[in-house]
């Protein structure tokens, strides 16, 4: 797991890199409202 720290403007985001072994997630947590994104399902094809 990798995480990142981005803000914009007052909200201040954590942005997760994870997978479950077969597939990658890119998910940012809104510190702000506490809410979650899914921002990216990759499964590691460039195709």
């Amino acid at each position: 797991m990798n995480q990142q720290i981005m803000r914009q403007g007052r909200d201040l985001f954590h942005i997760f890199h994870v997978t479950d072994g077969n597939l990658d997630f890119k998910l940012h947590f809104n510190t702000e409202d506490l809410t979650w994104i899914l921002e990216e399902v990759s499964d590691g094809n460039t195709d």
